[in-house]
C-alpha cells in the first residue's frame, strides 16, 4: 500500500504524566524514533459544514465515519508542503488517504471544489476522492489542533505519542501557527497504536505494566464537546444575571 493510502487498526490510550514519561523511557529501549529529533510539530485544521454534520455523526459512534484535515509537519507559510487527508472508520478500522500539494493548493481545492494544476508531487486518483467529498460537504474551516509528537515504527507497528496539544477557533490557517489553548490537563498526552495486525504481547505487557488501557478518544470531538459546554454554561450564566 502507497505512503498516501493506509488501511489499520488505531487504538488510542490517555497518559497521565507519569505513565507519558515511564512509556517513553520503554519504547526508548526497543525502538528507534522516527526523525531527526525526539519530537516534531504536528499542525491540522479541520474542516466542517456549517452546522457540524461531520462532527456531530462521529461522536454519535455509528459504524462508518469520516473527516477531512489539513496537516503540517512544522510551521508553514503559503509555498510550504502540506497534506489533504480524507479519514474513513469503517467497523473499528481505519482507512486514510492522503496528497501532498502546497498550502496554497489545499485552501485552493477546498474552497473553490476544483483541481490546482497537476505536479508531480500530487496522488491525483487522491486529488479525486478529495473534491468529490469537498462537492458533497460546503466545508468551512472549524478547528485548529497543534501538539508535539514523539513517532516510534517498526515491522509494521507505529506508536505515537502526543503532548501539548493546543486547540483553537479563530485564526483557521496553518500559516498562523503553533498557538491555543491546552485541549488536555498539564503534563497529560495521548498515545495511539496504529496496527494492520494484532498488539504483540510485549507492547500488551508494557501497557498492563503502566496501568494503561485503551479509551475511546478524539482530539477534535473532545474539543467540539467541551466548546459546545462552555457555551451553554455562558448562555445558563447570563440568564442567571439577567434573571436574578
Amino acid at each position: 500500500m502507497s505512503k498516501d493510502l493506509f488501511k489499520r487498526i488505531e487504538k488510542k490510550y490517555i497518559l497521565n504524566q507519569k505513565q507519558l514519561q515511564d512509556i517513553l523511557k520503554d519504547l526508548e529501549e526497543r525502538y528507534f524514533l522516527i526523525g531527526p529529533c525526539k519530537k516534531y510539530l504536528l499542525q491540522n485544521i479541520y474542516f466542517d459544514t456549517y452546522d457540524d454534520q461531520l462532527m456531530i455523526r462521529s461522536i454519535n459512534k455509528p459504524a462508518f465515519k469520516e473527516k477531512i484535515r489539513l496537516r503540517a509537519y512544522n510551521l508553514v507559510d503559503m509555498e510550504s508542503y502540506v497534506f489533504l487527508e480524507i479519514k474513513k472508520k469503517y467497523k473499528g478500522i481505519v482507512y486514510k488517504s492522503r496528497s501532498q500539494m502546497t498550502l496554497l493548493e489545499a485552501y485552493y481545492l477546498i474552497h473553490t471544489q476544483e483541481l490546482p494544476e497537476i505536479k508531480n508531487y500530487h496522488n491525483l486518483m487522491v486529488l479525486k476522492e478529495i473534491q468529490q467529498f469537498v462537492q458533497k460537504y460546503v466545508l468551512e474551516e472549524k478547528t485548529y489542533v497543534g501538539y508535539e509528537r514523539h513517532a516510534f515504527e517498526k515491522d509494521g507497528l507505529r506508536i505515537t505519542i502526543d503532548e501539548n496539544i493546543l486547540t483553537r477557533h479563530d485564526k483557521l490557517r496553518l500559516e498562523f501557527g503553533y498557538c491555543g489553548s491546552p485541549l488536555l490537563e498539564q503534563n497529560e498526552g495521548i498515545m495511539e497504536i496504529k496496527t494492520t495486525d494484532a498488539i504483540p504481547i510485549w507492547l500488551s505487557q508494557i501497557l498492563l505494566e503502566h496501568g494503561i488501557f485503551p479509551d475511546s478518544f478524539s482530539k477534535v470531538g473532545t474539543d467540539f464537546i467541551q466548546s459546545k459546554q462552555s457555551v451553554t454554561r455562558k448562555k445558563e450564566k447570563k440568564y442567571v444575571e439577567q434573571h436574578y
